[in-house]
């Protein structure tokens, strides 16, 4: 649906962008985990403050 309405992105990057976050939402909801929790500690990964979180399931 939010590709519908959003009338989709500006770039090759943007869709990329687009395709990974919604992939992230997807698996954790599917799994029960929060979204926001996650990027945080990705983001902090990134920055070298400890490990990148996976999407498998543990």
């Amino acid at each position: 649906i939010w590709r519908k309405i959003s009338f989709g992105t500006q770039s090759p990057r943007g869709s990329r962008y687009v395709e990974r976050i919604m992939t992230v939402a997807g698996s954790c909801r599917l799994q029960g985990r929060n979204v926001l929790c996650f990027l945080t500690r990705a983001i902090q990964a990134h920055w070298g403050h400890g490990t990148a979180p996976s999407l498998v399931p543990a």
